[in-house]
This record gives C-alpha cells, sequence and structure tokens, in this order.
C-alpha cells in the first residue's frame, strides 16, 4: 500500500534535507505526516501539493482507504482518486494499491495536473488526449499550464 498525504505548507516549496527544511520540519508537531517526511524525505511530490509515499503509517488515523475502490476503468479510478485529492478536508492519509498510483501517474490528467510540461506540443498531445481538444497556442506555456491545471479541478473535484 502507498499513501498520499497533503504537503504543509511550511515545506511546500523547501528543498528536503536542506537547512530551511529541517527548521521547518523541526517546527512540526508530531503527526503522521511528520513521521513519513522524516522516512522518506524524498517522497515524490510532482504536483507540489502531495506527498506520495511507497508506504503507509502504521498507526494511520482513519485514512480514506482506496485500495477497495471498484471502478470500471481507468478514468474512473481518477476520478475517485481526485475527488480525494480535492476535498475540502485533506487532514487523512488516501491509501491506494501500488497498481492504482502507477495508473494515476501514467495518466494524462495527472500530467495535466502536475503541469511538468516543457513544451506545448507535449502538454497539448496530454490535453487533446484528456479533453479531446488542442489548446490555443497563442498562449505562454505557463499560461497554458495554470489554465489546464484549473480545467483539470473544475472538471473532477
Amino acid at each position: 500500500m502507498w499513501s498520499i498525504y497533503l504537503i504543509p505548507e511550511s515545506l511546500r516549496g523547501l528543498t528536503p534535507l536542506t537547512a530551511h527544511w529541517y527548521e521547518a520540519l523541526s517546527l512540526m508537531p508530531e503527526s503522521e505526516i511528520k513521521d513519513r517526511i522524516l522516512r522518506w524525505p524524498h517522497a515524490a511530490q510532482h504536483d507540489g501539493l502531495n506527498y506520495i509515499f511507497v508506504d503507509t503509517h502504521s498507526n494511520a488515523l482513519d485514512p480514506i482507504d482506496l485500495s477497495e475502490a471498484e471502478y470500471e476503468d481507468t478514468n474512473e479510478l481518477v476520478a475517485i482518486i481526485a475527488s480525494e485529492l480535492f476535498a475540502e478536508d485533506r487532514s487523512k492519509a488516501i491509501h491506494l494499491t501500488k497498481s492504482q498510483a502507477l495508473t494515476l501517474y501514467a495518466h494524462p490528467a495527472w500530467r495535466l495536473w502536475c503541469g511538468r510540461y516543457d513544451d506545448k506540443d507535449t502538454l497539448e498531445s496530454d490535453h487533446e488526449l484528456f479533453f479531446g481538444a488542442g489548446v490555443d497556442r497563442r498562449k505562454s506555456l505557463d499560461t497554458l499550464i495554470a489554465e489546464t491545471r484549473a480545467e483539470i479541478k473544475a472538471l473532477l473535484s
């Protein structure tokens, strides 16, 4: 089982294992997320908002367990995970199987949400796969990434 936690605001944008990161981490109260961060300081954080850990906390408090979720296809699985990622209350861990996590990572919606594009062609390819339409190439890459991220959230929350 893998777990997803919201990155504490005090750590967002900080590089793991730097002095600023250690200082911010030291000010955090003891918690599941702090325990996971200490164990996995280089956990994936593709979207800048969520840590993805390759394990679960042994004493996770009432986690959202998606490992038994029923779904017809990949798009439905992504929608189920997205509904939890975009939920108002993100204080609990989201648990999912390794297979579910890898399916999410391979999906164009996840890539669009994370917005890690170096060129418009790749972004447009994913946008066409997921939305069935291209992008306005007159806009800057940064603008397209921001707009697409907003589209993903509006559609899947």
